[in-house]
């Protein structure tokens, strides 16, 4: 099976490096960030993502894959795609036709890729500083554009780097999408008549929606004193979480 390729071959190189593995994803902590690599796999494709996430965020899991590496292939944004056998389509994974050569090709193109495209930036990206501006780099390089990021990694560090513009700029625009997307929701179960059901009512989720948005306002309204140090704890809070919850991780590895 192509996991256990994977996990094989990517110890070798990633082990040495600092890298342990969780599952199916690769991690390594230094400074204030988390770098992570992980094998995505669907019914029909397969790719690697990757991430670097400053603790402030308050990392409880390791399913971290914002970028792909499928951007890098020669057809960029190309997972490396699979087929079933037709009389086979619900079987398991020793009935898939591999549209890239072997598992073991695809695997190597993989790991080629990580080693010369992902781990120079992440050998650059030390913190949350320098990982903010090498993701930045790295989209401008693919897209020709930073992209307008929804991310609350994005805010955290600039909360991290008490860029409390930059942050205010983030959560408006937050707070705009918020409340054009509970406007067209709220439109949608009006209209809906029944045919799907949800778990509550169209005023018990414009309650509970109004009240997320309050909440961001109010942040929004600390940001424009700023309130540094309840920004401060905010950050500590979350650098705690994940710290914490990588010692758990570890204690749990090593029992």
């Amino acid at each position: 099976m192509i996991e256990k390729i994977y996990k094989e071959r990517f110890k070798e190189l990633l082990n040495p490096i600092g890298f342990k593995i969780s599952r199916k994803t690769f991690f390594r902590l230094i400074n204030d960030v988390i770098q992570t690599i992980m094998l995505v796999k669907t019914r029909y494709n397969c790719t690697i993502g990757f991430d670097i996430t400053p603790l402030s965020l308050g990392i409880t899991h390791l399913d971290i894959d914002g970028n792909s590496i499928s951007v890098f292939r020669e057809k960029p944004f190309q997972r490396w795609d699979w087929k079933f056998e037709p009389a086979e389509i619900y079987s398991s994974e020793g009935h898939i036709i591999f549209n890239d050569g072997s598992e073991e090709d695809i695997v190597n193109c993989m790991l080629s890729i990580v080693k010369t495209k992902v781990l120079p930036i992440f050998d650059r990206a030390i913190d949350s500083k320098s990982a903010l501006y090498e993701l930045e780099k790295h989209e401008m390089g693919i897209y020709g554009q930073v992209l307008p990021s929804s991310s609350r990694s994005t805010y955290l560090t600039y909360l991290k780097l008490g860029d409390y513009k930059k942050a205010h700029e983030f959560l408006s625009r937050q707070i705009a999408i918020t409340e054009k997307s509970i406007a067209a929701n709220i439109k949608s179960r009006e209209r809906n008549d029944g045919i799907i059901k949800y778990d509550e009512t169209v005023e018990e989720y414009q309650e509970a929606a109004q009240r997320r948005l309050r909440e961001k306002s109010k942040e929004l309204e600390k940001l424009t004193i700023p309130d540094i140090s309840y920004f401060q704890k905010v950050v500590s809070d979350g650098e705690r979480t994940s710290l914490e919850f990588l010692n758990n991780l570890n204690k749990k590895r090593q029992s």
